[in-house]
C-alpha cells in the first residue's frame, strides 16, 4: 500500500505544486504509516546524522515549555472550516519527523519493479506541471486564471509564488528523472527547463526562486567538476551560516543603520528592522532561546512614512524569514549546535554514500537541490515549515528512483 500511494503521489505531483506543497506532509506521513509492516522484513540502520537530527527535534520540543507562541492545545477539529490539524508544535514536529523520515527510508526498500513504475509516474507528474509552466511562460494569464479559480484574489499571488518556489526546487529532480545521459541532449533540456521556470518566477515576483535557480546552477556546475566532496563543502557552508548568522545580520544592520532615510527600499528596510529586532531577542536568551514559534507572538509594530502616508507594519511578520536566525532566536546556542552537528554528519554521510564518483551528472543534480534549498532557508520560509521540508524529502525519492533503475539495468 505504501508503494502504491508513493507512486500515486508522484503521478499527482502537478497537483501538489499547484497547492504550493501544502499536501506533502500528510501524504508523506500516511506513506510512512502504511510502510510500518516493512519492519518485519527489513531492519533500518540508524545513522549518526539521523540521531543528531532527532536530538535537535527533542530539544525543539522541550523549548515549547517556555514559548509564548506555542499553542497549548493538542489537536484542532474544526469541521465547519475544514481545518483538522495537530495544534501542539512539539507533537506536530515529532510525529511529522518520525513518519516522514520513515517514509523516505521505505522509498529506498521497495521491490525493483516499483522503481520502474516510479520513473514513469514521476515523469508524468512532473511532466504535466512543467508543460503547464511552459504554456504559462508564453501566456501568463493562464496562471492567474487558474489561481483565481482555486483561491481568492488575496491569496492567489501567494499561492503562485509558492508554486514557483517549488518548481525552482524541482528542477534538479525533474532533470534527473528524464535520465538523459548524453550532454548533447541533457544541456538543451536543462537550459529550456531553467528558462521556463525563471520566466514564471520573474513574472510572479518570486525573487527567491530566481536566486535559488542561480545558486543551484552554480552548485551543480561546481559539483560536476569537484565530485562528491561538494556534499562536505555544502555541509560546512551550511554549518558556518547557522553558527555565524547572528554576527552576519548584526553586521548588515550596523552597515545600513547610518544610511539616509529613503535611500533603502521599504521592503528591504522592513527586513532590516526584523533582523535587528530578532537579534536583540536572541541576545536576551542566547543559550536556550525563546522556544519554537515564539517569533509569531512578537507583534510589535513600527510606523513609517511611505507614499505620502503613515504606514504601520509588524516588525516580525510571523517569523524572521531566515532559518538560521530563527534557530538561534527560538532554540538558542543549544539548538544551533545540535542542528549544525546533524548537517555536518549528513554531508559526510552523503559523501560516503556516493563512493562511485563516476556519475557526476546525478551528483551535480543532487547537490543542486541542496544549494537551491539553502537560498529559501536564508530568505523565505520559517524553519518549522514542514511542507517545505517534506516536499524536499519527497523530491529526494526521485533521485532514489533514478539510482535504483540504473542499478537494476546496469
Amino acid at each position: 500500500m505504501a508503494a502504491w500511494l508513493w507512486l500515486t503521489t508522484w503521478g499527482l505531483w502537478w497537483l501538489l505544486v499547484i497547492m504550493g506543497s501544502q499536501g506533502t506532509t500528510p501524504v508523506m506521513s500516511v506513506i510512512g504509516f502504511l510502510a510500518l509492516p516493512m519492519l518485519i522484513r527489513v531492519r533500518p540502520k540508524i545513522s549518526l546524522d539521523v540521531l543528531a537530527f532527532f536530538a535537535f527535534m527533542v530539544w525543539c520540543a522541550i523549548t515549547t515549555l517556555w514559548s509564548d507562541g506555542a499553542k497549548s492545545g493538542l489537536m484542532i477539529f474544526d469541521f465547519e472550516k475544514e481545518n483538522i490539524a495537530i495544534e501542539s508544535p512539539a507533537v506536530r514536529l515529532m510525529t511529522t519527523a518520525i513518519f516522514c523520515f520513515f517514509a523516505f527510508w521505505a522509498a529506498e526498500h521497495f521491490k525493483p519493479k516499483v522503481y520502474n513504475w516510479g520513473l514513469w509516474a514521476s515523469r508524468i507528474g512532473m511532466g504535466i506541471i512543467f508543460a503547464f509552466f511552459f504554456v504559462a511562460a508564453i501566456n501568463f494569464k493562464v496562471v492567474t486564471s487558474l489561481g483565481e479559480a482555486l483561491s481568492n484574489s488575496r491569496e492567489m499571488y501567494q499561492n503562485i509564488t509558492r508554486a514557483a518556489n517549488l518548481m525552482a526546487l524541482s528542477l534538479p529532480v525533474f532533470l534527473a528523472i528524464l535520465n538523459l545521459r548524453r550532454p548533447a541532449v541533457f544541456i538543451p533540456a536543462m537550459l529550456v527547463s531553467i528558462a521556463v521556470v525563471s520566466i514564471l518566477a520573474a513574472r510572479s515576483g518570486a525573487d527567491a526562486a530566481l536566486l535559488s535557480i542561480l545558486f543551484a546552477s552554480v552548485v551543480g556546475l561546481a559539483t560536476y567538476f569537484i565530485g562528491r566532496n561538494s556534499f562536505r563543502i555544502l555541509a560546512v557552508l551550511s554549518a558556518v551560516l547557522i553558527m555565524t548568522m547572528p554576527l552576519i545580520v548584526g553586521g548588515i544592520v550596523l552597515t545600513t543603520r547610518n544610511m539616509e532615510p529613503g535611500k533603502i527600499p521599504l521592503s528591504f528596510q522592513s527586513r532590516l528592522d526584523t533582523f535587528e529586532y530578532v537579534s536583540e531577542k536572541t541576545n536576551q536568551k542566547w543559550l536556550t532561546g525563546w522556544g519554537i514559534d515564539a517569533s509569531r507572538s512578537w507583534d510589535e509594530k513600527k510606523e513609517v512614512e511611505a507614499f505620502g502616508q503613515t504606514v504601520q507594519y509588524r516588525i516580525v511578520p510571523g517569523h524572521p524569514h531566515n532559518m538560521p536566525l530563527q534557530v538561534w532566536a527560538e532554540t538558542g546556542l543549544i539548538g544551533a549546535l545540535l542542528s549544525t552537528i546533524a548537517i555536518l554528519l549528513l554531508g559526510n554521510r552523503l559523501y560516503r554514500m556516493t563512493a562511485n564518483d563516476e556519475d557526476r551528472l546525478l551528483l551535480a543534480l543532487q547537490a543542486a537541490l541542496w544549494g537551491g534549498a539553502m537560498i529559501f532557508a536564508l530568505v523565505s520560509y520559517k524553519v518549522w515549515n514542514d511542507a517545505f521540508w517534506t516536499a524536499i524529502l519527497f523530491m529526494c525519492t526521485g533521485f532514489t528512483i533514478v539510482s535504483k533503475v540504473r542499478a537494476n539495468h546496469g
